[in-house]
């Protein structure tokens, strides 16, 4: 489905189609045939009289001249009866070549705008198509990295992409958030805690600078301190080899 929805694109862009993704047209009527005619019909065919009458009523004399815009709902009401049968009715009503009804449209909706060309000899810019999916692509690219990237503000990002500079970061994306519990002793302490003890249960006993290591911290002074506190409180275990496991 991307592969045709994209196939189009590229046709729209190049001016072949026009293409609506969004697209609603009301249904619509025009009796082509006169008064005299349709009251003949009205009494050859009882079943489509009700229908009849009711669309003359509704919509008047302007039914023989123009299009109208009708609402199958609205005349199913005022019948007493359901959409389905209305519609039934207006079909038959234009397979006798008594009306001409346009269905409504609620789907996209292609519109051929140049004349008939040789699918195989289509005269497309390759070079102009390339160029654009160089370039969507290159869009793409900046939406994964300002997804994934953790090393500036969100906003900020945005900003560089656009080519601005600026040191002020926004305070509320979660790049923000996230640096701002950074900043928090209490919050470090829990997190890394919580990090020290899943990675002692995965791994079984490992040597300090084998912790260190799996957690890709470094041996700072609040690290060790953290570790002799949860020595101290017996979260986890020193062995005489100097290995820490889960007590």
């Amino acid at each position: 489905v991307l592969e045709t929805f994209y196939a189009l694109k590229v046709l729209e862009e190049e001016g072949f189609i026009g293409l609506s993704e969004s697209y609603y047209s009301p249904s619509k009527i025009h009796f082509l045939v006169g008064p005299q005619q349709l009251y003949e019909i009205q009494i050859a065919h009882a079943s489509l009289d009700p229908v009849i009458k009711l669309l003359l009523r509704t919509y008047g004399g302007n039914l023989f001249s123009e299009y109208m815009k009708i609402n199958e709902f609205k005349l199913a009401k005022a019948l007493e009866t359901s959409e389905a049968k209305i519609i039934k009715s207006l079909e038959k009503l234009g397979q006798m070549e008594v009306v001409d009804y346009e269905k409504r449209k609620d789907k996209p909706q292609i519109t051929f705008i140049t004349s008939r060309y040789d699918a195989a000899k289509l005269p497309l810019n390759t070079k102009r198509i390339s160029l654009r999916r160089e370039l969507t692509l290159e869009k793409a690219k900046s939406m994964v990295a300002y997804a994934h990237q953790e090393v500036i503000c969100r906003t900020q990002f945005i900003q560089e992409y656009f080519g601005e500079k600026s040191d002020s970061r926004c305070g509320i994306c979660d790049w923000c958030v996230e640096n701002k519990k950074m900043e928090d002793p209490a919050w470090v302490e829990k997190k890394l805690k919580k990090q020290i003890i899943e990675t002692l249960r995965s791994n079984g006993e490992l040597s300090q600078s084998g912790l260190l290591e799996s957690l890709r911290i470094s041996a700072s002074e609040f690290t060790l301190e953290l570790l002799r506190k949860l020595t101290d409180e017996g979260v986890i275990r020193q062995h005489k080899n100097g290995t820490l496991s889960i007590d």
